[in-house]
């Protein structure tokens, strides 16, 4: 059915947009002194959205072996 596939897109689209303007109040608020909610939202919140640390590049490897 047509209606379906035009709610999942719009839903889509939603989710989408909802990610990308959280992202950016985020920013905002990183940005802006903080009032005590933003800090303690961020707080509640960061280590689920922080990244995982990259991993060693195999320049530095290489560079260790060299230098040991």
């Amino acid at each position: 059915m047509p209606s379906e596939t035009m709610q999942r897109l719009s839903y889509r689209s939603t989710v989408l947009a909802s990610e990308t303007s959280s992202r950016d109040i985020r920013k905002a608020v990183e940005a802006s002194p903080r009032p005590k909610y933003a800090s303690y939202s961020e707080r509640r919140q960061l280590p689920e959205h922080s990244p995982p640390p990259p991993p060693p590049s195999p320049v530095h490897w290489n560079r260790d072996k060299h230098d040991h």
